[in-house]
């Protein structure tokens, strides 16, 4: 066999076909093949993730690795047409038999196949044999696309050249900063939260060079121009990762704004808005209804909706997601719909027509008679009347006093009684009127006023 000793810009000859077989092994790298002391395809391997051709450690009679990128013309050999290779530049490494040696092929082009020559200088001076790494093109173009309109962003990445999409077992992703992972990992309703941008590339692949087989009838490359020339195998490492697309991932936008009339039970919502309503508390996340548009642009009454609402909770409204933005930040309000107080006079008798006689009432939230601690008395002032309320219990009520020839409205505030409130100039035969008040920090929504008695 010769001996080839190429130099910068030496013409090297393949014969182009298809490889008689290869194994796929997802990239793990070899140990060096303890039969033999200097470089062959059994030490080599392409480790995808780090984009790199490994040659391992411990071959006991290498001194360097070289190591070309060849450029591929048709020229004619004995009458026929052959492919020619012709490296115009080698990357020379120094070998080392503790550690492996890595050689970077992350700036290498996919679009195309791509050709490597391999050879070392052993210690005796001599060139190993040499063979060639042919790696496969990858797709170098792809498109993204994202589409919001479902709980969870559907990412499209197609082939830009064949128009076709990608199966997302042959991608992976990326986050600014961060490594690169299978794109069947991605949490796309994590994209909404976070947004940014998001990388994707073909992911490389890479096969086993030390299991993979050439012969004359594979793609050779020859040692020299002549009719003697022996072959040098060419064997398919693998894809290089094709190149990085990005797109910018839009995050939510600003919860949308609602109107809560507590006092009225009534929130009037936006057009526009999904919304659901939640039970729980600060410990038990409860239960959650499905989200809806049938409320948008509607106002919704507490006081008179079905069963079908909880009558405590949260009610929880968004934005509506499109395909072209996802849902907005969730804006919750806190409601609790409540029975109206009923009033009893201090002998504990349910209050129906005026106020007793001795001019004290108590009032209470059911029919426990327990009471609330309000109390009501009036006295005369002239020919009007001073009417005092006082509350001693923990819960905010709104009185109401309608003079005669005036009518109660459902949105009447009345006097807001937290311990004490005192109603001057009262008319004889006024009416009160009392109901649980409204809070919007508690969630509270007004009861109906319910009629406490007459002023005589």
């Amino acid at each position: 066999m010769k001996e080839l000793y190429i130099r910068r810009g030496a013409l090297l000859v393949i014969i182009l076909a298809f490889i008689a077989s290869f194994a796929y092994s997802n990239g793990d790298k070899l140990s060096a093949d303890t039969s033999s002391t200097t470089l062959t395809k059994n030490v080599v391997s392409y480790d995808a993730s780090a984009q790199s051709v490994v040659v391992s450690k411990g071959l006991t009679n290498v001194n360097e690795i070289y190591f070309g990128q060849a450029s591929i013309k048709n020229a004619k050999y004995n009458g026929n047409t052959v492919k020619v290779a012709n490296v115009a530049n080698w990357s020379i490494h120094d070998y080392s038999s503790t550690e492996d040696t890595m050689i970077d092929l992350s700036n290498v082009s996919c679009a195309n196949d791509s050709y490597f020559v391999m050879k070392a200088v052993q210690k005796d001076g001599e060139y190993s044999d040499a063979f060639v790494l042919k790696f496969t093109a990858n797709v170098s173009k792809i498109g993204l696309t994202v589409n919001y309109s479902t709980e969870s962003p559907t990412v499209t990445v197609t082939n830009k050249a064949s128009k076709t999409s990608i199966a997302v077992d042959k991608l992976q992703y990326r986050f600014a900063n961060n490594a690169w992972s299978a794109m069947s990992k991605l949490d796309t309703k994590d994209l909404t939260y976070r947004g940014g941008s998001l990388f994707v590339r073909s992911a490389p692949v890479s096969y086993s060079i030390a299991d993979s087989a050439s012969s004359n009838a594979s793609e050779d490359l020859f040692y020299e121009y002549s009719d003697d020339s022996e072959y040098i195998p060419v064997y398919i490492a693998g894809s290089l990762a094709g190149k990085e697309a990005k797109v910018t991932i839009k995050s939510q936008g600003a919860m949308p704004s609602a109107i809560f009339n507590y006092a009225t039970g009534v929130i009037s919502l936006p057009a526009g808005v999904q919304s659901r309503f939640v039970t729980g508390s600060s410990t038990s996340a409860g239960s959650f209804t499905n989200w809806t548009s049938d409320y948008a642009g509607k106002d919704i009454n507490f006081k008179t909706v079905d069963s079908s609402i909880p009558s405590a909770g949260y009610i929880e409204i968004r934005k509506t997601a499109t395909a072209k933005a996802p849902c907005s930040k969730t804006r919750a309000f806190k409601y609790s719909t409540t029975s109206a107080p009923v009033p009893y006079d201090s002998a504990g008798n349910v209050i129906t027509s005026e106020v007793s006689a001795d001019g004290c009432s108590v009032l209470a939230k059911s029919s426990d008679k327990k009471g609330t601690g309000l109390s009501v008395s009036y006295l005369a002032t002239g020919k009007t009347f001073k009417v005092t309320v006082t509350n001693n219990g923990t819960d905010l009520y709104d009185f109401h006093v309608v003079q005669p020839g005036k009518t109660l409205s459902a949105s009447s505030k009345g006097s807001r009684v937290s311990k004490t409130a005192v109603i001057s100039s009262v008319k004889p035969a006024s009416k009160l009127y009392v109901r649980l008040a409204a809070n919007k920090y508690t969630g509270t929504i007004a009861s109906d006023y319910v009629y406490v008695g007459t002023v005589k």
